[in-house]
């Protein structure tokens, strides 16, 4: 393979790992478990899809917030490495979080990192292994009069 050609494979590969980054969180968004599950290794990812479809359940546990309604990841900050047919990728994201506490709507904004690990499948680049920290969080008020939907 000519120079040129390693560096065209290789914009491919991060290409398609930052693509399948943005359809996690956009599935995440959507509330399709499925689709979220689908970036991450075929081992296990039935039970992982299932796990997912309670995220917000759990998540409420996690977090001051008694009941999500709506989530928005914004993600940022890709950065891939790919070494023949694994790779790892940093991102970041900011992600709003609406729901209620004690009957009144809030707004959670969290600052999060993936630190991800991927293999080349048959079906394209997928999640192997994941690191997700949370950097910051900070929550607020919506605007009275604004409706969310």
């Amino acid at each position: 393979m000519t120079d040129s050609e390693t560096r065209l494979s290789n914009l491919l590969d991060r290409d398609e790992i930052a693509s399948a980054l943005v359809r996690y969180c956009n599935a995440n968004d959507a509330d399709d478990w499925e689709g979220m599950a689908s970036v991450f290794v075929a081992e296990g990812r039935e039970a992982r899809a299932e796990a997912f479809s309670h995220i917000r359940e759990r998540a409420t546990t996690l977090m001051p917030i008694e009941h999500i309604d709506r989530e928005q990841h914004i993600l940022s900050n890709i950065e891939v490495s790919v070494d023949g047919d694994t790779a790892s990728s940093f991102s970041a994201a900011r992600v709003y979080i609406v729901g209620t506490r004690g009957g009144e709507p809030i707004l959670l904004m969290r600052g999060i990192t993936y630190t991800d690990t991927w293999v080349r499948a048959t079906d394209g680049w997928k999640i192997a292994g994941r690191k997700h920290h949370l950097v910051w969080m900070l929550e607020s008020k919506p605007i009275e009069g604004a409706q969310v939907t």
